[in-house]
């Protein structure tokens, strides 16, 4: 399990330097936001049409779980 978690961890670091390398230059927001604007309030990447967001920080409409779950910051970084 230990090597399971490094491995992700390690993961999670490779995404992070690829975002901040190839996308972050041209984007309002940061990795480590709890939210991202997307459509017409979103840049860089993530503008387009519509009015939506990317939430890191809870859990909704996910088949199977109910309602709004906050997600703790334990979990988050």
């Amino acid at each position: 399990m230990k090597k399971n978690f490094e491995q992700f961890q390690m993961f999670i670091t490779e995404q992070q330097t690829w975002f901040e390398q190839h996308l972050a230059t041209d984007f309002a927001h940061s990795w480590d936001d709890s939210a991202w604007a997307c459509g017409t309030k979103g840049s860089g990447w993530l503008r387009g049409n519509g009015k939506n967001s990317l939430r890191f920080d809870e859990i909704s409409r996910f088949k199977g779980i109910e309602g709004f779950h906050t997600i703790d910051n334990a979990y988050m970084y």
